[in-house]
């Protein structure tokens, strides 16, 4: 797989401002609003804060990190395209969640 940007790209000083914390903010309580959900679906990893937080909120809960980028070590590496090659969904209450898109409950 190609590096969509460097891992660098994400670090604290440089990628971390007010507006991206509102928008964790926002993409955290989408997910939770819903209640407890057995599966939360993170397409993008990026910095890795959103989904720390939501294992912290629901421990057992079951994540699945979805990215392009190799060097950001998500559970399955794919373009979203083929997705649907990659992931069998396990059943129960799911959240996905797409960064700069926003949330969906399936």
């Amino acid at each position: 797989m190609k590096t969509q940007v460097d891992y660098q790209h994400y670090q604290f000083d440089n990628y971390l401002d007010i507006e991206r914390w509102n928008s964790y903010y926002q993409q955290i309580k989408e997910c939770v609003k819903h209640g407890k959900l057995n599966e939360v679906m993170v397409i993008g990893v990026g910095d890795g804060i959103v989904p720390l937080i939501l294992k912290h909120l629901n421990p057992k809960s079951h994540l699945t990190l979805v990215d392009y980028a190799e060097d950001l070590y998500p559970d399955i590496c794919c373009d979203i395209l083929e997705l649907s090659q990659h992931y069998v969904r396990g059943g129960g209450r799911c959240c996905i969640m797409l960064p700069s898109a926003g949330t969906f409950k399936v």
